[in-house]
């Protein structure tokens, strides 16, 4: 309870002082201090305040459909609340840090990750976010793959589930990592 109480006094004090301004979405503002909050009082079952810092963590920000096959990759969109740049200048990267990073279709061990035959029957063929492909043979587990990471295969194309042949997206080591969206 006391560690609860104090967390709660610490997001109740960011929220209420911490200003809007910020030169870089790396740096925390009253969105992130609202998008903390909206994730504690998840946590405690507090639903009604949780909704309400939600809200307000969005403020300003919109949903961007457009960006999700890219992963909000630059920070550029206006749908990402709070995330890290990221370059490979000085031969530094955390891409394997990275959600995609688990995603790779590479043959090379990192396979980590397909989605299962359920998951993939949630989405429509419009949905922006169906940009699954099948990988490997029907009722095997890594029957559906996503094209939304990456991989380092250059030049293959796949056919997603939609109909659509597009080239495999390729694995990009400037990837940012994103901590908050507005979705």
């Amino acid at each position: 309870k006391e560690t609860y109480d104090q967390i709660n006094s610490d997001i109740e004090y960011a929220t209420q002082n911490i200003g809007d301004a910020r030169s870089l979405k790396a740096q925390v503002n009253s969105n992130v201090a609202w998008g903390m909050a909206a994730r504690i009082y998840l946590e405690q079952g507090k639903w009604a305040d949780a909704e309400n810092a939600a809200q307000k963590a969005r403020t300003g920000l919109a949903l961007d459909p457009t960006g999700y096959t890219s992963n909000y990759d630059d920070l550029t969109s206006s749908e990402v609340i709070w995330g890290f740049p990221q370059t490979t200048d000085g031969g530094q990267s955390l891409y394997y840090g990275t959600q995609s990073s688990f995603f790779e279709q590479t043959g090379a061990g990192y396979d980590g990750f397909y989605m299962s035959e359920e998951f993939v029957d949630h989405f429509s063929a419009t949905d922006v976010r169906n940009i699954f492909y099948e990988y490997d043979a029907p009722g095997t587990p890594d029957h559906y793959a996503t094209n939304k990471f990456g991989s380092n295969s250059k030049d293959y194309q796949v056919t997603l589930l939609n109909g659509a042949t597009v080239p495999l997206k390729e694995m990009d080591f400037n990837e940012s990592q994103i901590m908050m969206r507005v979705g």
